[in-house]
This record gives C-alpha cells, sequence and structure tokens, in this order.
C-alpha cells in the first residue's frame, strides 16, 4: 500500500475548495470535532500530523488532527482515533450500520498508516471503509470536511511558493480496497 501512496501523486480537482457560505468549525491539533446538522469541518497545516475522517453519511463526521503525541504514532498523550471509534459505537451507531462507515486518512507521511489501518481492522472495520490521501512532497495539507454534502477536500500546499497548489478530493482511487486488490491481482 506505501508504495503505491508514494509512487502516486495526488491529481488536481476543480478548485472549489473555499467556496461555501456556511460557519467552518475548527479543529485544532490534538482534538476532534463532530459535525451533524451541515457544517464544515476544518483543520490546517496538517504537515508531521495526520488527519483523520469518520463519517456515516448523513448521520455524522468527525475529524480529527491527531499529532505525533498520538498513540497510533507509539505516543501516549492522546488517543484521538481510539476515542472516536468508541463514540461512534456506544452513541451513534447500531452494531448492522458499521459498515456504511467511512474513514478518510490525510497525511503528507505514511509513518501512521500501518497503526491507524491495524486499528480500524481490529475494531472490526473493513479496507473497503478507507480512503488515503497521501501527498509526499507537499509542505503541509488544508483539510475541509463538508457534513450536508459527505465531501472531502485538501488543499496540499507546496514546499516552494513558487508551485502550484493541488487540490484533491476523496474518492474510489485511494481506496485501501482497491489498492490492495490491485496487488492482488497482479
Amino acid at each position: 500500500m506505501t508504495e503505491y501512496l508514494s509512487a502516486n501523486a495526488p491529481i488536481n480537482s476543480e478548485n472549489d475548495y473555499h467556496k461555501h457560505d456556511r460557519t467552518v468549525k475548527l479543529v485544532d491539533m490534538d482534538e476532534y470535532v463532530k459535525a451533524s446538522h451541515g457544517e464544515l469541518l476544518q483543520t490546517i497545516g496538517v504537515s508531521t500530523c495526520t488527519a483523520v475522517i469518520a463519517t456515516y453519511p448523513g448521520t455524522f463526521g468527525y475529524m480529527a488532527h491527531i499529532s505525533p503525541h498520538d498513540r497510533i504514532y507509539g505516543g501516549g498523550a492522546t488517543n484521538l482515533l481510539g476515542h472516536i471509534i468508541k463514540q461512534i459505537k456506544l452513541y451513534d451507531i447500531y452494531k448492522y450500520e458499521r459498515r456504511r462507515v467511512r474513514f478518510i486518512i490525510v497525511a503528507r507521511h505514511l509513518d501512521t498508516l500501518a497503526n491507524i489501518v491495524d486499528k480500524l481492522i481490529e475494531e472490526g472495520f473493513l479496507l473497503s471503509q478507507i480512503n488515503v490521501l497521501h501527498h509526499g512532497r507537499a509542505r503541509c495539507a488544508n483539510v475541509t470536511y463538508d457534513y450536508s454534502k459527505n465531501h472531502t477536500c485538501v488543499k496540499w500546499l507546496p514546499v516552494q511558493p513558487s508551485a502550484d497548489t493541488i487540490i484533491q478530493k476523496a474518492g474510489d482511487i485511494n481506496k485501501l480496497e482497491n489498492i490492495v486488490r490491485q496487488y492482488v491481482d497482479e
């Protein structure tokens, strides 16, 4: 998975990153926020960190900005993904609805990918529910999740100011199921 993600740079989508007229709920580092009434969630400056979005389209969406102090990095100061999963399982969905939850991982590195995937599989989720947006040559990412449209958009900021900014949307192209299937079929 990491070979595929490292070898494939993100494709620029149409530039509608900031076109909205609603209030944005900002997600700071080492915290997660829930959207459930049409809100926009946004976190900025995802560089050494990882952003994770967990959503059940039409019902809720969580966004976390996870720093290197978190359990997924091997730290112990926070466990944001664990708290989100617990919240979802205990309060947000019935067990039979688990297959409708989607996870989007946004990072410019792949250091946490294995730990996140292991945690999600351990909790009963499938590779088909996980999407990864990665750009190893970016300086950082600004991530917006539009709950009302179930739309995730990442603005990858370049290292050099003269380089182009890349706008990437979550889609089927980076679903882990498809990446694994591609390598299994070879």
